[in-house]
């Protein structure tokens, strides 16, 4: 069989070696709380000190790669209890190293967590002229944290540079701002490379660059042409030069180079010999398909169907790559996995071990 001829498989990978590589089993690690899953975000306070958290009906709990329970953190619950908060890793002044940051939504203060599992999560005091957060925030390797901001959500918000010693998130004058044109409310954001950040509307992208640097003014943005923006927010995942993510035609798209390295537009669809795995997701729901690139893998789950939840996981081998009609390479799709309901993944890391879990739809459960 040729690349892309069994690309409907289930459950199985068919290898250059004329053998059938079926996937992998899994495991519950731990189980516990009720209602709906908010959150979840991998922390690591200091080197053999890592958590897993997640927040489900306003309550931050962890695991900390041990038990089969998730413990709460704290008696103190977040003010909203079914909507989106976004966990990230930066900087709080008073607190040693770092601390976990949450952001619950227009409206509502930050708040953040030291670390000890005995303290309560702290909210910041919100001022009348602090910026209003949303609840899309990532820790961008050059140190800063950037969200999603304001009520229009035009506009991303960056902490200062953790190494130049003022890049912690306690008001809005560590605070800068950058607009998209024309209003459009971006959808999306994700690091990239050492001072680049990717965004996304539902109908443009778009590339901030030169973010560690310390003057705003010395900043780019770039509006990536082809008018191609994104479906789903947490379908947005690097890994090293290639961005992927799911545009509006529910299919799985990459952002394109010139050999000069400049952005210069969006790549036909990998998913391209896939049409009736991509017929098959759910358009009212594929907004909360969600990708994760792991082992050389990009895992994309989708809700299948009439699902309403994510039931299945689109499965790519980023080491192998086959040639698109249209030109260009793009990574060999293997199929489709079936029994992983997944709401969202996390990578996390412990004893120097890279592991994949996720957090289950519904229950909340905790799977590897």
């Amino acid at each position: 069989l040729a690349p892309n001829q069994f690309n409907d498989s289930l459950n199985i990978e068919l290898r250059g070696s004329r053998m059938g590589k079926t996937r992998r089993g899994s495991e519950t690690r731990c189980t516990g709380g009720s209602g709906t899953v908010q959150g979840r975000g991998f922390f690591e306070k200091s080197p053999g000190n890592a958590f897993v958290l997640k927040i489900q009906n306003g309550i931050l709990y962890y695991w900390a790669n041990s038990g089969n329970q998730w413990k709460q953190i704290g008696a103190t619950t977040f003010l909203n209890t079914d909507q989106k908060i976004a966990i990230v890793t930066g900087f709080v002044s008073g607190v040693a190293g770092t601390a976990a940051l949450f952001f619950q939504g227009i409206g509502v203060p930050v708040a953040y967590w030291d670390g000890d599992t005995s303290t309560n999560i702290v909210f910041f005091t919100q001022g009348a002229t602090d910026p209003a957060r949303g609840d899309f925030a990532v820790t961008h390797p050059c140190g800063r944290v950037c969200v999603i901001g304001t009520s229009t959500s035009d506009q991303i918000e960056f902490s200062g540079l953790f190494d130049h010693g003022n890049g912690e998130w306690d008001s809005a004058s560590f605070t800068k701002r950058i607009f998209t044109p024309a209003g459009e409310r971006l959808l999306a954001i994700v690091p990239y490379r050492s001072n680049e950040l990717i965004a996304w509307t539902a109908n443009s992208t778009h590339l901030i660059g030169s973010i560690n640097d310390s003057t705003v003014g010395n900043w780019t943005r770039q509006t990536v042409p082809g008018s191609i923006g994104i479906k789903a927010p947490r379908s947005a995942v690097v890994t090293g030069e290639d961005a992927f993510f799911m545009s509006g035609d529910r299919h799985i798209r990459s952002l394109k180079r010139s050999a000069f390295d400049i952005a210069y537009g969006v790549n036909a669809p990998i998913s391209y010999w896939n049409n009736d795995l991509i017929d098959s997701i759910n358009q009212l729901h594929s907004d909360g398909c969600a990708s994760i690139v792991f082992d050389n893998y990009l895992l994309i789950a989708f809700p299948k169907d009439a699902s309403p939840n994510n039931n299945r996981v689109l499965v790519f081998d980023l080491l192998r790559y086959t040639q698109l009609e249209s030109g260009g390479l793009a990574p060999i799709c293997i199929g489709e996995w079936d029994t992983w309901s997944v709401f969202d993944w996390v990578v996390a890391t412990f004893n120097n071990q890279q592991r994949l879990f996720w957090i289950e739809n519904g229950t909340g459960d905790f799977i590897e």
